[in-house]
């Protein structure tokens, strides 16, 4: 339990799995690292890792320790050295300086995307207010509004439509950039969140937490 409790450095980067399998890391401590990948691993496999902090490079053998099939894995080090440590303590510790953020709401009911991408945005300089239902996300909307709106079409409680209809309604937040994500592609469905000024209408599997940042950046720069 002590490994979950210390600061995670909150990322997005490249890391080498074996010298040759190319995977992404969303977060990092000085204990591990949370991996997604749809390789195969299995529990307790030890596995060589490279990747990178602030420029510097890391090499470190690991063993997997929670395992989600299909999407990633968590890793506990066991041959960091004493320089790497340091390394990415010193990281942590840059992150802990106060920001000025640029406020996202991510309204996702899976807690496994919604983790990845709210990573994925932190790493860009995003405050996430992450919600899993539409009900928690309606409140928000009408209490202190975002920037910006990343809604999944499958949510419960008050459904997707009807957040962005509540926003079109209002001043205030008919001109907030909103994304809509989904699973698969409906043509019907796409032309009826276009109408509700969804800025864009992305495919779950085909974007990655990376990409979604930088649509928010994007929309938001115009």
């Amino acid at each position: 339990m002590a490994g979950r409790q210390k600061p995670r450095y909150l990322v997005q980067k490249e890391v080498t799995i074996n010298g040759d399998i190319k995977a992404n890391c969303f977060d990092l401590n000085e204990e591990g690292m949370y991996i997604q990948t749809e390789n195969p691993f299995g529990p307790n496999n030890v596995l060589n890792l490279s990747f990178d902090v602030d420029g510097s490079p890391v090499k470190v053998k690991a063993t997997v320790r929670h395992l989600d099939p299909g999407f990633g894995f968590g890793v506990r080090f066991i041959t960091l050295s004493a320089e790497d440590k340091v390394t990415i303590s010193r990281a942590l510790a840059a992150l802990e300086q106060p920001q000025e953020y640029t406020t996202v709401l991510l309204v996702d009911k899976d807690e496994r995307c919604r983790t990845v991408y709210k990573y994925a945005l932190q790493q860009e300089g995003f405050k996430v207010l992450d919600m899993a239902s539409g009900n928690d996300a309606f409140k928000i909307l009408q209490q202190t509004p975002p920037d910006a709106v990343i809604v999944d079409n499958q949510i419960e409680g008050i459904n997707a439509f009807k957040i962005l209809q509540f926003m079109q309604t209002k001043e205030e937040l008919k001109t907030i950039p909103a994304i809509m994500l989904t699973t698969r592609f409906i043509p019907d469905e796409a032309d009826k969140v276009q109408s509700l000024g969804v800025r864009d209408y992305l495919i779950k599997f085909k974007t990655t937490p990376k990409s979604l940042a930088d649509k928010v950046k994007l929309f938001l720069g115009e």
